[in-house]
């Protein structure tokens, strides 16, 4: 279940990036950069709590 809910939250995020690339591209990069920042670093304090 909750592999699937990061699946379906994933294709949104590439959907979203998708849509910004073709409004202005180098704001995929930002957005892409942020989110990626954001998950290695939730991924990093979840594995270090535990």
């Amino acid at each position: 279940m909750r592999a699937l809910l990061a699946l379906l939250a994933l294709s949104g995020v590439a959907c979203v990036l998708v849509g910004l690339w073709l409004i202005w591209p180098p704001l995929t990069w930002i957005v892409g950069g942020v989110v990626v920042l954001h998950a290695a670093r939730e991924s990093a304090a979840g594995a270090g709590g535990r």
